[in-house]
């Protein structure tokens, strides 16, 4: 058995907190999208993994893949002619774009088995979404028709995206459609091919990484248990999680739940609530952060306020500044002393001098 991870799809809007480097690496909890879904993998047996993404990509992820034993990896780049053909028979799990799920793998490919399916879609449930389409199956959970869009009104529906499993003779036929992305061509023309297509329906967690609200909303679920995934560190409290090398000085309130990575110092007064803050993250006297994600190599000066934001790596902000709901601050932002930013979910790099 044998799974692909295309990086190359979704999370377009996410691509300001990687810059230059693969969505893969985009910390969830402060562990990288890599980790979680190789665990999810790995978990289900899965010792061979393809894995499509931008070229020179193996020299940031490989090092993460060689923390996982008995497992062989391979890299291609997102080109339709160069994903791998598997030449001999298998099964083969397709995990595209930054997806974050607790779905019992193990279940899904034993219903793809028992089935005899050519191709199984992993249904999860949605409302009316403008790029979600109605897939339809019978009583044993053959796929009979697609609809376009998920009508609207308001109630639950089910979709397929983010997540196949495919026999591995499907992936010439599909390999266009999984490189660019085009999951909404993939079940019509496999119905149309007369390809024995089924759906999964899956009640467990499910998040596509698609923009700002869905990687704060990630982290909110994380941090009240409401995913599987495991926290980075210690759990030294109920909801205190806290990386090696931690520094808190005195009067330090650490409201939970809270994830503290490796070698986060908190000065005097520090406030912080339902957040996660990324290793060697820096807060000086009196700083609050609240419902809020800072990636690695943060600093934040005297007096900072910072609510339901997301801070990039190695951003620095100056004393003073207040930082509203709705801010995404790309790596290596600079906010100068005594900024007032906010908005739905505004783009800052630099402000001030």
């Amino acid at each position: 058995m044998k799974a692909l991870i295309i990086s190359w799809a979704g999370g377009e809007a996410l691509r300001s907190l990687t810059q230059d480097r693969s969505i893969l690496l985009l910390p969830v909890a402060n562990r990288s999208l890599l980790e979680h879904q190789v665990a999810l993998l790995t978990g289900c047996g899965i010792r061979e993994l393809f894995v499509v993404a931008k070229r020179g990509a193996e020299e940031e992820l490989g090092p993460i893949l060689d923390s996982w034993e008995d497992l062989s990896y391979r890299f291609f780049t997102p080109v339709a002619d160069n994903l791998p053909v598997v030449l001999d028979p298998a099964t083969l799990v397709v995990l595209l774009g930054p997806l974050i799920t607790d779905l019992d793998l193990a279940r899904a490919l034993a219903f793809h088995r028992e089935r005899g399916a050519k191709a199984t879609l992993i249904l999860h449930a949605v409302r009316q979404h403008p790029r979600c389409s109605l897939v339809l199956t019978d009583g044993r959970g053959r796929v009979t028709r697609v609809l376009p869009r998920v009508p609207a009104g308001g109630e639950m529906a089910r979709t397929a995206g983010g997540l196949y499993i495919l026999e591995a003779d499907l992936l010439p036929y599909l390999t266009e459609m999984l490189v660019a992305g085009k999951e909404e061509e993939i079940c019509p023309r496999l119905l149309a091919a007369g390809i024995p297509v089924y759906g999964f329906p899956v009640d467990e967690y499910w998040l596509q990484l698609e923009d700002p609200a869905a990687y704060l909303q990630v982290h909110r679920d994380t941090l009240h248990g409401r995913t599987r995934l495991k926290p980075e560190g210690t759990e030294l409290s109920p909801g205190i999680w806290c990386g090696r090398g931690v520094k808190l000085a005195s009067g330090v309130r650490l409201e939970p739940p809270v994830i503290l990575g490796d070698g986060v110092e908190l000065k005097e007064g520090v406030r912080v609530a339902e957040s996660v803050l990324g290793a060697g993250t820096y807060v000086d006297v009196g700083t609050e952060v609240l419902g809020s994600v800072l990636q690695d190599n943060c600093y934040l000066g005297k007096g900072v306020q910072a609510r339901g934001i997301i801070m990039g790596e190695g951003t620095i902000v100056a004393g003073g500044a207040v930082l509203r709901p709705g801010i995404l601050l790309a790596p290596q932002s600079v906010i100068s002393r005594d900024s007032l930013l906010g908005g739905a979910f505004n783009h800052f790099s630099c402000l001030g001098d």
